[in-house]
């Protein structure tokens, strides 16, 4: 009988030492969780919340393209529902849904034969299938229509093209030396540096000839010049501080202003591939990658500069990454069996700031202004795809963090 008791006692001690060493979870904001389409999650005007919805598909089925912005408070400020384009084979591209300079939610919809965004008002505007520069809605972004000739058919020119907010021309640049062929009707995607320099490639998918080999570029818009061509499978991802990572031969890459591979880390083929896996907090000098195999996956800090790995979430914990805040938190989802849910994980060793169990696989999360994060989880394909979204207030003092 002593023998039971003794070890009932080291079973609930051992479950207090446990349940104290557990991460905070930050409190739920007044009038929340609300029930929203599934979608990413941004920063809304006024301080709110905008979901951004739609190209998802689910047991066949296409679900509308939606936006929705929510007060602090989680009252609905504005809604807006575009009908299903008809794009005709409707043509994904890799461009994710951001927020932009000019204050445009965007490229929603379809990035090939059709794209929109809209305004902090809800109104419905012209996207940018690059990316835009500046509060004045200028957007950059690279020409190209699918050739269905086969080559030694014609090749194309990229064209480097800036349009203002209304889609009117200022300026192009091309150089008819520089010949590619675009691989499908989704525009390239363009990212843009820290010092400006904006980059770009050819989207062929596998080589035919030496005429069709993959491209990367880079433009100066300040004098309005193609600095250099690399010749390579090259699928730009974001700008750093200076130069770019991009995807290349199942790796990720840092490509220097001047054109020269500044690093390269080896990765299975199918991490890092599009730019939605990866996150660069320019202030820190910062590069997140997520990765995703077939029984793993985890989150990479690296040194923006010099590709450097400064740490590695355990990849039992099946996390993804959802993106950086301003303070210099890292958002990772943790979807492993019974610990569903999402964490704030510390820029400079990968431990954890606080946690937040969902029981739902997290969709999205984004550190507001003011301090706050929101977040989406939804349950999966059953029905109509539909999110619980969630405002925590992780502003109070937090108790000391966990390892990664």
């Amino acid at each position: 009988m002593g023998t039971i008791l003794a070890a009932v006692v080291t079973a609930l001690l051992a479950a207090s030492v446990a349940a104290a060493a557990a991460p905070p979870s930050p409190p739920t904001a007044a009038g929340w969780p609300k029930t929203v389409p599934a979608g990413t999650v941004h920063q809304g005007p006024g301080g709110g919340v905008v979901v951004v919805s739609g190209g998802l598909f689910g047991r066949g089925e296409h679900y509308p393209n939606a936006a929705t912005a929510f007060r602090r408070d989680g009252r609905r400020l504005w809604a807006h529902r575009h009908p299903d384009p008809a794009c005709g084979n409707c043509d994904y591209g890799l461009q994710a849904v951001v927020l932009n300079p000019d204050g445009t939610y965007g490229p929603l919809g379809v990035t090939g034969d059709t794209s929109w965004a809209v305004d902090p008002r809800g109104r419905e505007v012209r996207s940018c299938t690059g990316v835009v520069i500046d509060a004045d809605g200028t957007c950059i972004s690279v020409t190209g229509r699918a050739s269905l000739v086969l080559p030694p058919g014609p090749h194309l020119t990229p064209v480097f093209m800036a349009r203002d907010a209304a889609g009117t021309v200022l300026w192009s640049v091309r150089d008819p030396a520089l010949e590619v062929y675009f691989g499908s009707d989704a525009p390239p995607v363009v990212v843009r540096d820290g010092a400006g320099i904006v980059y770009s490639a050819s989207s062929v998918a596998e080589p035919v000839d030496a005429r069709s080999a993959g491209r990367l570029f880079a433009l100066d818009p300040a004098s309005r010049t193609l600095l250099w061509q690399r010749t390579g499978w090259y699928q730009p991802l974001a700008g750093l501080r200076s130069g770019l990572v991009a995807y290349r031969d199942g790796g990720v890459a840092g490509v220097g202003p001047d054109g020269t591979e500044s690093w390269w880390r080896a990765l299975p083929a199918n991490e890092g591939t599009e730019p939605s896996a990866v996150a660069v907090d320019l202030l820190r000098d910062r590069l997140y990658v997520g990765s995703a195999g077939p029984t793993s996956a985890s989150v990479a800090a690296f040194v923006g500069s010099t590709g450097v790995q400064l740490w590695r979430t355990a990849p039992e914990d099946r996390s993804r990454l959802l993106s950086v805040g301003r303070s210099g938190r890292v958002y990772v989802s943790i979807g492993a069996a019974g610990r569903r849910g999402m964490r704030a994980a510390r820029l400079s060793d990968g431990t954890t700031v606080w946690e937040k169990r969902t029981r739902l696989a997290v969709r999205g999360a984004v550190e507001l202004r003011n301090g706050m994060v929101a977040v989406s989880a939804g349950g999966g394909w059953r029905g109509p795809l539909r999110d619980r979204l969630t405002l925590l207030d992780p502003r109070t003092p937090q108790t000391a963090p966990t390892t990664p």
